[in-house]
């Protein structure tokens, strides 16, 4: 029974990523945020996000999500850069 209930949760969780993804990065501010492409014959772009006006410069922080350049969207993970 508590095998049906995992897989169940698992087929549910997997069906509702795009819902999670737009959770997750709901208050991000995208008007700080550009897209630059570096490869276009590849679709490859990695997106800047730029700090408030204002304040004092962050560190430089590079993210790669684990999605071995085949899997994943850079949208999903938004919210990383507005932390």
């Amino acid at each position: 029974m508590r095998f049906l209930i995992a897989l169940l949760a698992c087929a549910t969780l997997a069906g509702c990523s795009g819902a999670y993804s737009r959770a997750i990065n709901a208050g991000v501010d995208d008007a700080r945020i550009t897209s630059e492409a570096y490869d276009p014959s590849r679709q490859l772009a990695v997106d800047v996000h730029r700090p408030v006006p204002g304040a004092a410069l962050p560190p430089v922080v590079v993210f790669l999500h684990g999605g071995s350049w085949r899997h994943g969207e850079r949208e999903g993970y938004r919210f990383v850069g507005e932390r």
